[in-house]
């Protein structure tokens, strides 16, 4: 029997596991690792996603390495479903990204430098954890190689210039972002020890603990965005079974529970997302100059793995709804 990577990736190593996780991990394998297009925006065969195929093309002047992000979804979906093919499609786009390193780990060229960073230090973190995990020479041999090349990605994360630089416009403002670059940075010593990082993804966390009010919002630019706040939780999902400190990982359990109540509340009983008090995402436009919207592949992955986490099963119900709202659930499983 193939395990389980999704949940792999975020919680079976965990020894706090309150649930049962075979329902929410075929949840996640119905409606997100079998449909590989909902998992992320086309890739070109070069590896470049989105607006970094436009670039490679010449239709743009920017490129972002995050957007080589997904190729971490590639990776454990295929791993998941056993599917070979799909396992490479995700080492291609994650190469794509690695291959623009520049030598003190940095990506020279990309835009929003740090933030662009964070995300494929946490893609190439949980990618290379799943490679080396799943026991197969291949895939635990590309594992070794990628590992050096995440370490320096997050060793420039971690540096104190970087971690200060314009801390105040690009970091305090955005609660997930504390979550992103934690869990990047605690993802990548899980897969090449080094205390510094661990160190430096802890003071991530316990800054972001200070920010969720009372009622459970962490605002973003001044207010509760649903979108952002689901991001924030998976986020902080994928690196809780490496949070070795009992009492914070305490912590960082409650403040889960607190902060999804909101996200549960704004869930119809059809699986819409009301949106219409979120901050960011009902005005804000992305990368591609396309409106942001909720991602809904996110807030199902968001929603299976605290349910495994915290062992309420309202979670996995919500996550139920949202892909039966999207028409993803196949049938017989309503």
């Amino acid at each position: 029997m193939r395990p389980h990577f999704y949940l792999l990736l975020c919680l079976l190593f965990s020894p706090g596991l309150r649930a049962e996780p075979a329902d929410g991990a075929e949840l996640v394998r119905e409606v997100l690792f079998l449909h590989p297009s909902r998992l992320a925006s086309g890739d070109a065969p070069s590896g470049a996603v989105s607006v970094n195929a436009a670039w490679e093309r010449g239709e743009r002047p920017d490129w972002f390495v995050e957007q080589q992000r997904y190729g971490a979804d590639f990776v454990v979906a295929g791993l998941d479903i056993g599917d070979r093919d799909t396992v490479a499609r995700g080492l291609r786009v994650l190469d794509w990204a690695f291959a623009r390193q520049g030598p003190d780990g940095d990506f020279p060229g990309t835009g929003d430098a740090m933030h662009s960073t964070s995300f494929i230090v946490e893609a190439g973190a949980r990618a290379g954890l799943a490679l080396r995990a799943s026991g197969d020479a291949e895939w635990t041999t590309r594992a070794v190689a990628l590992a050096p090349r995440v370490a320096a990605a997050a060793r420039w994360m971690a540096a104190p210039a970087n971690r200060d630089a314009r801390r105040t416009i690009v970091l305090d403002p955005f609660p997930h972002r504390f979550w992103l670059r934690g869990s990047a940075l605690l993802q990548a010593h899980a897969l090449s020890p080094d205390p510094a990082l661990e160190s430096a993804a802890l003071d991530y966390f316990r800054a972001g603990l200070e920010r969720v009010s009372p009622d459970g919002v962490e605002p973003e630019r001044g207010g509760f965005d649903v979108n952002y706040q689901a991001v924030g939780a998976l986020y902080l999902l994928r690196a809780l079974p490496h949070v070795s400190d009992a009492g914070l990982r305490a912590r960082l359990e409650q403040k889960l529970r607190v902060t999804l109540a909101p996200v549960l509340a704004r869930i119809g009983a059809d699986g819409t997302v009301d949106t219409s008090d979120s901050s960011r995402i009902t005005g804000e436009t992305g990368r591609s100059g396309r409106p942001k919207r909720v991602g809904h592949a996110m807030l199902i992955e968001t929603l299976a793995a605290a349910r495994a986490a915290l062992g309420d099963e309202a979670y996995l119900d919500a996550a139920r709804r949202v892909a039966a709202g999207r028409g993803w659930l196949p049938a017989g499983n309503k």
